[in-house]
Order: C-alpha cells, then sequence, then structure tokens
C-alpha cells in the first residue's frame, strides 16, 4: 500500500536538496572524522589561526598525514614538490611524536610563528637508526613560501650532555636555501629536543625533486651521571 502524505506526519520536515541540514546529512565528508579532529586540534594550537577573521572552512585546515601505509606513496608524491630528504623505513614502533604537539612548538617560537599558517606536516621519520648513539627524527611542516625541518633529537649517551645542538642542511638545488636555523639549547641524557631549519622556497624556480644531506652539530660537555655535574670544557662534534 502507498502512504498518502495525510498518513507520513514527517513528510514536510525532511530537508530540500538544497538546505544545508540535507547537506551535512547526505554529503560525503572530504575526510574521515580521525583525519579532521587532528587537523581541528593542530588549528587550535596555532594562536595566529584562531585570531583569524576568516572562515573556517576545509580547505584552510591543516593537513595532518596519518599512519596508515597507504601514506608513503602520497608522501613520495609530495616530495617532488616540497623536496626530498633522504629518510629510513618508518617503522611502527617508532611513531611516538605527536604531530599536533609538533605544530605547537612550532607556534610557540616566534621566527616560526611568522611564517603564517602550515599547510601540512608529515609523520615523524628516522634519519638515524634507533640503536645510534643519537637518535634523530624529522617532521617536514609545508608553509605557503618555507619549509620547516623540525629534528627531533634524543641523546642516549649516559655521560654526555649536547648543548647547541643544530642539523646543518645542504643541497645542490636551487629551489630552497637555508633561511636560518633553530638551535637546541641543552639536551641531557635520555631526553629529547627539538631543534629546527627553515628552508625558503626560491619562487622563480620551477618545482623539482631535490635531495638534502643532513649533518648533526653539537658541543660536548661531559657529566658525571651519577650527578649531572660538568666534568670537562664543551667540545665541538658533529654526526655522522
Amino acid at each position: 500500500p502507498r502512504l498518502d502524505d495525510d498518513d507520513a506526519p514527517y513528510a514536510d520536515d525532511k530537508p530540500g536538496a538544497d538546505d544545508e541540514m540535507a547537506y551535512a546529512v547526505l554529503e560525503a565528508m572530504p575526510v574521515s572524522f580521525a583525519k579532521l579532529e587532528k587537523s581541528m586540534k593542530a588549528f587550535i594550537a596555532s594562536p595566529q589561526s584562531m585570531q583569524t577573521p576568516e572562515e573556517l572552512t576545509f580547505a584552510s585546515l591543516p593537513i595532518i598525514e596519518d599512519d596508515s601505509p597507504d601514506v608513503a606513496a602520497d608522501e613520495d608524491m609530495e616530495a617532488d614538490i616540497v623536496g626530498e630528504v633522504d629518510l629510513l623505513a618508518l617503522s611502527p614502533e617508532k611513531e611516538k611524536n605527536d604531530v599536533t604537539d609538533a605544530i605547537s612548538a612550532l607556534q610557540e617560537i616566534p621566527e616560526l610563528a611568522s611564517l603564517g599558517r602550515v599547510f601540512r606536516s608529515t609523520r615523524p621519520a628516522p634519519l638515524t637508526e634507533s640503536e645510534t648513539e643519537y637518535v634523530v627524527e624529522c617532521i617536514k611542516h609545508i608553509f605557503d613560501d618555507h619549509v620547516v625541518l623540525q629534528f627531533i633529537v634524543q641523546n642516549t649517551i649516559e655521560d654526555q650532555r649536547l648543548d647547541n645542538v643544530t642539523v646543518a642542511v645542504d643541497t645542490d638545488s636551487t629551489l630552497f636555501e637555508v633561511a636560518g636555523e633553530i638551535a637546541a639549547e641543552k639536551i641531557k641524557y635520555g631526553d629529547t629536543a627539538n631543534c629546527f631549519t627553515v628552508l625558503q622556497l626560491n619562487t622563480d624556480e620551477s618545482l623539482a625533486s631535490c635531495r638534502f644531506s643532513c649533518e648533526l652539530k653539537f658541543s660536548i660537555v661531559q657529566v658525571d651521571p651519577a650527578t649531572g655535574e660538568e666534568e670537562s670544557e664543551p667540545y665541538e662534534e658533529e654526526y655522522p
């Protein structure tokens, strides 16, 4: 049997095709709820984004890469556009850094916050083996005219403290040039700290794939493992 309109009291309440309610209910989301949550947390973590008068849209949210294996292919494609760092394969046990917290760390540094909104941030990727003396991971933060390389450095040497830690980045490409470095002041045994290298895009150059070499630079201070007291004058070192 067919129901007439009088038999369907809620028929008039059904939103039309042009209603915002219909769009929200019937149209597929451009991203999953999990990815949307990550992007929103990263957006909220940026004071500059929260103060903008612009309308909040999906396009204005930062893109946070997830941990799925499919992301690796997307990241390789992205490397052709924004530059490429030689990275070792990412192992699941190394997924311990929250990208949202990484974006928050950027916004706490005035020199980096002034670069504007983060368009995309990659997953942390290891630059060293996990068994080495100094463990380093890298997150790439993509801005309009810059790429910020965030290096997450862990000191695993019990009788050493690392001071003034930076990562020297070099490339033969003219697409990017190093615009600045921000050092990690001190890294005690077992601690992890961030240092940053800012790459500026040469807008006169055509986009192309490029590679960077990275060298960890720091000063070593020998310390008493029991007390942490200094036992030597600092001396410069680099790795590898």
